[in-house]
């Protein structure tokens, strides 16, 4: 499992390099995160209620990968923004 977590934080990475100025990479990489956060949570879960206990390094993943959710659907959400004002004032 930790070389599956380790695989996925470098991947991250890696996309987030990439995703510096090319524009596909930056929505593999979104995907990516939203992988990595239903995961993180889906652990979550199972220590929760079906183990009973909790990890630290678990919850410190889980905690990065809701930071990194929430950082992108800011990232997202502002780009949005910025395209729906430039694409209704350039119609006008």
């Amino acid at each position: 499992m930790e070389l599956w977590v380790a695989g996925g934080y470098a991947a991250l990475l890696l996309g987030s390099l990439a995703a510096l100025g090319i524009p596909q990479p930056r929505v593999i990489l979104r995907w990516g995160i939203a992988a990595g956060f239903a995961f993180s949570a889906y652990l979550t879960a199972t220590q929760a209620f079906l183990i009973g206990s909790y990890c630290i390094y678990c919850l410190t993943s889980a905690s990065l990968m809701t930071a990194l959710m929430l950082l992108t659907l800011t990232a997202a959400r502002s780009l949005w923004q910025a395209f729906s004002k430039s694409a209704f004032s350039s119609s006008v």
